[in-house]
């Protein structure tokens, strides 16, 4: 590109930048940082994107960095390294505080904090189902959340031109970081992006009916529980694993991902402390379970218990919906005790909302008369050792790299047989350059030195299927 075009293009974006921070009333110093930033992003995109290939368009990039100072930063405070707050934040490796109801920015005065708090600003919060992902929740809320920031932050951190240093990084982040890179690399950046930074494809868009009654599916109030309104949403992580699927094969998928949430589970038990003891009680009622089980007797007994009780619960939900006194009584006990916004909007939808609470306990009492048979009681029994065995691999316990590394040799196998595969299938000249890129990225920030001999491998069929497409002379 002609230097003048170029710079130009720079000259655009600090406009567009300028024109935003006229509006706000932040200090000159925040300004000048802002502006900064914005020059090293401009100058470095381009190179990087040529490199990293899994990456948005600098357009994208740009665009929501400006939008994001646009219309949720209120107030940007810089802090002296030298100050007492500053020292706090140093010695936990803090680089800045983001209060997201309030629009508010502390950070340190240099480009990559004040890129780190624009990207927390940024992300979306994000739910995941809580019963079907059970301890999974929270590694995989990290991994998207600290891989998403590091992975914008390394373009002005890491990345000096050609390559790439990622030893800055706290080990923990590090770990988030390599997750992060696996999955983008492996299924593309663009589902994963879309979701954290809250960009919607046209299919997913919703409009909020504006008919009162047609709205009452968003308010619990009226009938839906919140655990349904979760139901309804899109599940992005099982988007995540069909896509997985399609591209590498059931087989691959569970081979990629046991290993991919054993990592995750370990890095974040190290993390968090709160974490750690939620996956330690949950391997001992896991042992209880299962020695519980161990006395088919009794292990019907309890499940009969449960039965009955689900059954005194139905009752006394039927009592209330065939006796219309009962039924007012409930509603005005139930609304004395609910905000105005939570309120029940009238007894029959009340109703309707024990209704589903009847319907939802005669499912429970299915799946109980089902337990009960002899082949599910097999069925249980294997699937809690499972769950056990999985738990028990991971050695929360063993709080050590040596650790981390055990499993993160077991995960980087896996995806080198995913990545494999990818090189099988690419067809077409642009597809095998971009997976040089990709290999050239992935052995800069995975360096396990105990996989060396399988990484060469894959570099060589690479390289031949390269050369056959007399493509390797582009890339330098």
């Amino acid at each position: 590109m002609p230097k003048d075009i170029f710079s130009k293009i720079i000259k655009d974006y600090n406009n567009e930048l300028e024109i935003i921070l006229e509006q706000k009333a932040f200090s000159s110093d925040v300004k000048n940082l802002l502006l900064s930033m914005l020059y090293k992003i401009e100058n470095a995109y381009e190179d990087y994107k040529k490199v990293k290939v899994n990456v948005c368009s600098k357009k994208q990039f740009v665009k929501e960095i400006l939008e994001t100072i646009e219309k949720r930063c209120e107030e940007i405070e810089i802090i002296k390294m030298t100050s007492k707050e500053g020292q706090e934040l140093y010695e936990k490796n803090i680089n800045c505080i983001v209060d997201k109801e309030k629009g508010k920015i502390q950070t340190f005065q240099n480009e990559k904090s004040i890129l780190e708090a624009i990207m927390k600003m940024r992300q979306e919060e994000i739910e995941v189902s809580v019963s079907k992902y059970e301890l999974m929740e929270e590694p995989i809320i990290q991994t998207l959340l600290i891989g998403n920031k590091e992975n914008s932050l390394e373009l002005i951190t890491n990345f000096n031109g050609w390559s790439w240093d990622i030893t800055k990084l706290e080990f923990g982040k590090q770990i988030y970081n390599k997750l992060y890179q696996m999955l983008i690399i492996l299924i593309g950046n663009k589902g994963i992006e879309n979701w954290i930074n809250n960009r919607k494809e046209e299919n997913e868009i919703e409009e909020m009916p504006s008919n009162v009654i047609l709205s009452s599916k968003y308010n619990e109030s009226f009938g839906i529980t919140k655990e349904e309104i979760q139901g309804e949403k899109i599940d992005h992580i099982e988007k995540i694993i069909n896509k997985f699927i399609e591209n590498y094969g059931e087989e691959l998928n569970k081979y990629f991902f046991k290993n991919f949430i054993k990592v995750a589970i370990l890095n974040t038990a190290n993390y968090n402390k709160e974490y750690k003891q939620k996956v330690e009680e949950k391997i001992q009622k896991l042992k209880e379970e299962l020695k519980n089980m161990s006395n088919n007797k009794i292990f019907i007994e309890n499940l009969s218990l449960q039965k009955k009780e689900i059954t005194n619960q139905i009752k006394e939900i039927d009592t209330i919906l065939n006796d219309e006194l009962k039924l007012r009584k409930e509603y005005e006990k139930r609304n004395a005790k609910l905000p105005n916004k939570e309120k029940i909007f009238s007894t029959s939808h009340l109703k309707l909302m024990l209704e589903k609470q009847r319907n939802k306990k005669l499912e429970q009492i299915k799946e109980i008369n089902k337990k009960m048979e002899p082949q599910e009681y097999v069925k249980i029994k294997n699937e809690l050792e499972e769950k056990l065995d999985f738990y028990e691999e991971i050695n929360i316990q063993e709080n050590t790299k040596e650790n981390v590394l055990r499993l993160e040799t077991k995960l980087e196998k896996s995806f080198l047989e995913c990545f494999s595969k990818k090189i099988e299938k690419a067809k077409e000249k642009s597809e095998i350059e971009k997976l040089i890129y990709e290999l050239r990225y992935y052995k800069k920030i995975l360096p396990i030195v105990e996989l060396e001999k399988e990484k060469n491998y894959i570099q060589k069929e690479l390289i031949r299927k390269s050369m056959q497409r007399k493509n390797t002379n582009k890339i330098k």
